[in-house]
């Protein structure tokens, strides 16, 4: 997670002294290369990011600021799942499987090598 230091601010939207329809929008070219923009709403307004990459992966704080209220802020971690380049699977022999592997007899044992390469893990926690 980024320190004080190191927060930028990607986009913001100034409602003072105007309609919410009316509000100034902004976003930093320089944070997401002119890919996002803020879309408020009265109800759950939104930060669209177009063709997110990997280097988009990060801990995104929302703060907003109340005329009357205290001020909240929020974090969501987004995650970017990048797909493997390449996947082989290979037989006991050590032997790429690209189609059908068998036949095998019941009871009897089959190991199955899954090779990938490129790509991110993703760990899921049960």
């Amino acid at each position: 997670m980024a320190n004080r230091q190191n927060l930028r601010i990607c986009a913001s939207v100034d409602v003072r002294g105007k309609d919410f329809d009316r509000a100034e929008k902004w976003s930093d070219d320089n944070v997401l290369e002119n890919r996002a923009y803020f879309e408020p709403d009265l109800k759950s307004s939104s930060l669209v990011i177009d063709r997110i990459s990997k280097k988009d992966e990060a801990v995104y704080r929302c703060r907003v600021d109340f005329k009357y209220a205290q001020t909240r802020n929020s974090k969501v971690n987004l995650t970017i799942i990048v797909q493997p380049k390449k996947i082989v699977i290979l037989d006991q022999q050590k032997i790429p499987r690209t189609t059908v592997i068998g036949p095998y007899p019941e009871n009897s044992d089959l190991l199955l090598i899954c090779q990938v390469f490129g790509g991110k893990l993703f760990h899921l926690l049960a």
